[in-house]
């Protein structure tokens, strides 16, 4: 994840890979968010979703569907958003890798609108729209 991060912003940013500030998803809003994460918690949050990830392949396709849908809604607009630019492209990016390597469909999305709308309702919302941007009902 560091590395497209790093892809994303090659020679755009004058400083380190993750955010300095407080991120309010609410700003933008966003709803339905638990606790975010401060920018000196963003290296541990992002291993601890890591170990997450490396555990996937012992959980049932539902679970991980919903793993993706959680750590896109999380690194783009939810509770982590740990990059200064980029966060909409890696997550998107990583939760396509994942679907492929997990063999799962991956997520079209046709509507900037339906997914920023979706996305802005919270997790439990994005997690809906997410079975529907895979072709599936939940």
């Amino acid at each position: 994840m560091h590395c497209l991060a790093q892809l994303v912003n090659f020679g755009l940013l004058p400083r380190g890979l993750f955010r300095e500030w407080s991120y309010d998803p609410g700003r933008f809003g966003v709803t339905g968010y638990g606790d975010l994460v401060e920018p000196e918690k963003i290296p541990r949050s992002l291993w601890e979703l890591m170990v997450e990830v490396a555990g996937g392949s012992s959980i049932g396709v539902q679970g991980r569907i919903e793993l993706l849908a959680r750590i896109e809604w999380s690194l783009d607009v939810g509770v982590l958003y740990p990059f200064y630019d980029g966060c909409g492209r890696v997550s998107r990016y990583y939760s396509c890798l994942l679907a492929l390597w997990w063999q799962l469909s991956w997520a079209v999305h046709t509507s900037r609108r339906e997914y920023f709308e979706a996305a802005s309702e919270g997790l439990g919302r994005f997690v809906q729209y997410y079975h529907q941007a895979i072709g599936e009902d939940e």
